[in-house]
């Protein structure tokens, strides 16, 4: 089996393009390979991010949703027909329970509701692999619930499977080796060190030309998922992720280059506001849902203080009315006040927003040093103003494209519109439809950069979400809850 091992001699004269704005077509540069040009980057491409790249839907990864994957798509654009993925087999991998099962994807139950296609043991997850014999590294490595730290320090995780699963260290072969790169002040050079068997060294054993790199959100969401100041994910602080961005953006510009010879195509991305994923409800729009199904608002009202218009109710919170915290516990509509963890408060959400500005403003200013450099063409794609386009009703892609399936679903108004919805049924993640959105921000962005012109993804021609009908899901207890027990524990555990 062979080992994956490389020594990244590039970064030193990386780092002397990022501290003198020397370009690799100077003198001192040293290759002389002629750099791929327009179409020809589209030779070989690499994907590298979390969920959102993974293809993660419904709230779970599974193959039916990972053949929508954004890189699956971007690559059918580009004719490159040989991309990789870690497939999944149904159930599917959303997240661990406190039972220590791991949930599979969701789906729309007959009454209208949703609940989880299925479980399977923590000790048995593997088995859901099937493309685990795939013999070199996937071009689509994205593991669910990675950070900007993660991509090149992590190589395994007790708490989330999905690195063993895709990592692959039996496979690829482990290090721990070190790099000089660039501090986070812009001059003073500081000793790195980074896992040849993480998401990023992975990907540059690739040797792609072309790369997609799309992470952060898990940087904010964790926290915001879980409840806000509740929740026991914190918040990463700004300036850890400023220096592990530019870090990992050096990195894979400086190993790309010793691997090819010549500068890469790197497309980063920017993070979307909390506020514009449907998993989180404005109060109002939770009231009226808890109204259709118990015949008024929870009238013991909320722990947290939600007065402030800004302040929003976690999408599994709708079982709780009916089951409590375990699903077992009906809360008492008169005594029992929603709990903290299940809603955010306007100064919470400002927080996240908060930490999202601090981390955007990170990417762009770090996208744009590389590309100074010379080191890599890096470009970077606005999805913050795409997604907040997605969530205004008034926006490019019509009022129904940012709310969730169910509360469209369940308003005799809205109804007939619920295939319109860009997200899929864990309200974080998109549908089909929303992949194809995304892919195309990142292809204009491609023949911006590039000077090519590839052609959009008919996105409104694909499905809206798998139906799942193949399957037999797991028999569940009758339940009257919009959200059944398994699929809000499945929604709580799920990666992001």
């Amino acid at each position: 089996m062979k080992t994956i091992t490389f020594k990244l001699l590039v970064l030193p004269v990386l780092l002397a393009f990022l501290a003198t704005g020397c370009s690799l077509d100077d003198p001192e540069s040293s290759t002389n390979l002629r750099a791929p040009a327009g179409s020809e980057f589209f030779k070989n491409y690499v994907s590298v991010g979390n969920s959102l790249t993974a293809g993660f839907m419904d709230g779970g990864l599974m193959l039916e949703g990972q053949g929508g994957s954004y890189p699956s798509l971007l690559a059918g654009q580009i004719g490159f027909g040989d991309l990789t993925q870690p497939w999944v087999a149904p159930p599917g991998i959303g997240g661990i329970t406190a039972e220590g099962l791991v949930t599979g994807v969701l789906y729309v139950t007959e009454s209208g509701g949703l609940s989880v296609l299925g479980t399977t043991p923590v000790a048995d997850v593997a088995t859901l692999a099937i493309a685990q014999a795939q013999p070199t590294p996937y071009h689509n490595l994205a593991v669910p619930a990675a950070t900007v730290n993660d991509m090149f320090n992590t190589v395994e995780s007790m708490a989330n499977p999905f690195f063993t699963l895709i990592n692959r260290v039996t496979l690829s072969g482990h290090t721990t080796k070190e790099a000089v790169v660039l501090d986070i002040d812009g001059a003073t050079p500081t000793d790195v060190t980074y896992e040849t068997a993480s998401l990023g060294w992975q990907s540059i054993a690739k040797s792609p030309t072309l790369v997609t790199y799309w992470a952060g959100a898990n940087d904010v969401l964790g926290w915001a998922t879980r409840g806000g100041d509740q929740s026991p994910v914190p918040i990463t602080d700004p300036a850890a992720f400023a220096s592990s961005y530019f870090t990992s953006l050096q990195l894979l510009a400086g190993g790309l280059i010793e691997t090819t010879g010549f500068p890469a195509a790197i497309l980063t991305a920017n993070l979307p506001y909390i506020t514009d994923a449907p998993y989180f409800l404005p109060r109002a729009t939770f009231d009226a849902m808890v109204a259709a199904q118990i015949g008024v608002p929870w009238p013991a009202e909320y722990e947290d203080d939600m007065s402030d218009p800004e302040a929003l109710v976690r999408f599994p919170t709708l079982n709780w009315i009916v089951g409590g915290a375990d699903g077992n516990s009906p809360p008492d509509p008169a005594t029992d006040p929603i709990p903290a963890n299940y809603t955010l408060t306007g100064a919470e959400v400002a927080t996240a927003n908060g930490a999202v500005d601090a981390f955007n403003s990170a990417i762009a200013a770090y996208s744009a040093a590389v590309n100074g450099s010379g080191a890599a063409t890096v470009a970077m794609v606005d999805m913050n103003t795409l997604m907040a386009d997605i969530a205004n009703p008034a926006g490019s892609f019509g009022p129904f494209a940012g709310q969730h399936f169910l509360v469209l679903a369940l308003n005799p108004a809205t109804a007939p519109n619920a295939l319109d919805t860009l997200f899929s049924l864990d309200g974080l993640h998109p549908n089909h439809k929303g992949y194809g959105v995304v892919a195309n921000a990142f292809i204009g962005k491609i023949n911006e950069a590039l000077e090519t012109s590839v052609a959009d993804v008919d996105w409104e021609s694909l499905v809206w979400d798998p139906t799942y009908a193949d399957y037999q899901p797991e028999p569940e207890p009758a339940s009257t809850a919009l959200v059944s027990p398994a699929a809000a524990r499945a929604m709580d555990a799920v990666y992001r």
